[in-house]
């Protein structure tokens, strides 16, 4: 039986409430990431680029911060947790328009089902969350192109692309898509302008991007193009194994094979589909990011959600095909494979939730003590909130006792733990935070470093890192103290057994002015 028009609306209402309600029980369980608690210094520090990114992502966190007057972990993922259910919307309108009521809640069943999709955009605040949002809507945009034929949506694709340009670089293959269109099924019978706004447009808005990294010896796009590959380009089948089973693991196993079936149902019946402008422009945003983010990983370590927005394309040209040869409406295996996809994502972010908070998985240990929880990545999410506490303990004690100056600063080598150690204990405190040695261990704090104004002759600071991330002091930084103690460690317990520590140094009498410029 067809459901009417105002069931379709309660089912899909309860949908985005439902996925909006587990994620928001999943971001008040899990602390800060490393790269959450590192982007806010983006929001802090407001610039048209930086080391890592380019800004929205900064921008984002000052919206739901309130120009970080109010930076709580849960202010901080406020942005991707509403963007997540926004983004549900929009993949049901886009299926919707596409083919109707069936692709789009297919679609949006898969998108629910996606880890990447549920964690990395809609949970943790990174730069993919704000891309997410008009990488959805430029799509939204160009398929209504390509059903109106009106330049007014091709334009609002060119614009909505910009702004996905300054939320992360690898959103030109949205121009990739609309390029390929252009290519196969336009190449003479549009106005050549028409490809100008494609290639001009998103540039212009992504300008500033652009000058900032001029003015900065183009360090970010440097700092990425060294990610592509080793110097030698010798294949490494580990990176690419980690890569694939990543990706398939964030896409959700199930729904891969559902990509994988919807491909080969284009294949199979390619005179029905070859010509379907719609469905090549999806797979034309989708594929090549997905196989490009797969070659790099034979030659460096990759990330798997690096090809994340690869995934909204995927799961509604999935819906296309399948509604398109007649199997959304009578294939029972198809629906076994979208619910078990759903108990897929329950399962895996239970479980981790469960390891997260308890460590119930067997992990490997260090053999150094000293090195304590090196190995378990979860713990990059567990245990601030509780150093804080000892930290600021530990402070108000040393300055009670004129072991230290009130006026302390901290300093640390890299910015990871940086991010986490400037949020907890720095900036939220009213202290600043230096990062030591070279660039790519600094990343934007290269910059910080400069607004902070340094540290004045005769200052005290303490020096952090943590048994998980160890970069110990430098023998120049010591000497530049007129005294430095031996390291007192902060322990973080979880189910009642020590998982790592941080290693904390009172550096007492700067000899010099450190930092400043």
């Amino acid at each position: 039986m067809e459901l009417k028009f105002n069931d379709q609306s309660r089912l899909v209402l309860l949908l985005i409430f439902g996925h909006f309600i587990f994620r928001l029980f999943v971001a008040v369980n899990i602390e800060l990431s490393i790269d959450e608690a590192y982007y806010a210094l983006y929001a802090l520090y407001p610039e048209w680029s930086y080391f890592d990114h380019p800004p929205m992502v900064g921008q984002l966190i000052r919206l739901t911060t309130l120009g970080m007057n109010f930076p709580t972990e849960l202010s901080m993922r406020l942005g991707p947790l509403l963007i997540g259910s926004v983004n549900l919307y929009w993949v049901y309108k886009i299926g919707v328009l596409i083919s109707g009521h069936r692709v789009g809640l297919f679609a949006m069943v898969m998108t629910i089902g996606s880890v990447y999709i549920c964690l990395i955009t809609g949970v943790f605040i990174m730069p993919d969350a704000p891309q997410s949002l008009f990488w959805l809507i430029s799509i939204l945009c160009f398929i209504q192109y390509l059903k109106k034929d009106k330049i007014i949506f091709l334009l609002g694709f060119c614009f909505t692309c910009g702004l996905a340009l300054l939320s992360k670089y690898h959103s030109v293959f949205l121009i990739v898509g609309a390029l390929f269109y252009f290519l196969v099924f336009a190449f003479r019978k549009k106005n050549f302008k028409e490809v100008l706004f494609v290639l001009i447009i998103p540039i212009l808005i992504f300008l500033p991007v652009l000058i900032w990294n001029y003015q900065h010896e183009f360090m970010s796009f440097t700092f990425h193009e060294n990610r592509v590959g080793n110097s030698e380009f010798t294949i490494t089948w580990n990176y690419f194994l980690t890569e694939l089973l990543g990706q398939i693991f964030y896409i959700n196993l199930f729904n891969a094979i559902l990509v994988v079936i919807g491909i080969r149902l284009v294949i199979k019946n390619w005179a029905q589909f070859n010509r379907d402008a719609v469905l090549v422009f999806l797979y034309a945003c989708g594929l090549p990011l997905i196989a490009i983010v797969l070659i790099m990983s034979f030659f460096n370590q990759t990330l798997p959600h690096w090809s994340g927005p690869a995934y909204f394309s995927l799961f509604l040209a999935t819906a296309y095909v399948l509604e398109g040869v007649g199997i959304l409406s009578n294939s029972k295996r198809v629906r076994r494979l979208l619910k078990w996809g759903i108990g897929f994502l329950v399962f895996t972010i239970g479980l981790g939730l469960a390891h997260f908070n308890w460590g119930i998985l067997p992990m490997e240990e260090s053999s150094d003590p000293d090195r304590m929880g090196m190995h378990d990545i979860s713990l990059d999410s567990y245990g601030w909130g509780t150093l804080k506490e000892q930290f600021n303990e530990l402070a108000e004690r040393d300055v009670a006792f004129g072991i230290m100056d009130s006026s302390f600063s901290l300093i640390t080598r890299n910015w990871f733990p940086a991010g986490h150690i400037d949020f907890y204990f720095g900036f939220s405190e009213g202290r600043d935070l230096f990062v030591t040695d070279k660039l790519t261990e600094k990343h934007q704090y290269h910059f910080t470093n400069k607004y902070r104004g340094g540290i004045p002759p005769g200052g005290d600071a303490y020096f952090i890192t943590s048994s998980r991330h160890y970069y110990p002091p430098k023998e120049d930084l010591l000497q530049s103290f007129e005294s430095v103690d031996e390291p007192v460690k902060l322990y973080v317990y979880r189910s009642g057994k020590p998982t790592y520590f941080l290693y904390i140094y009172r550096l007492r009498g700067a000899t010099k002015r450190m930092f400043g410029f």
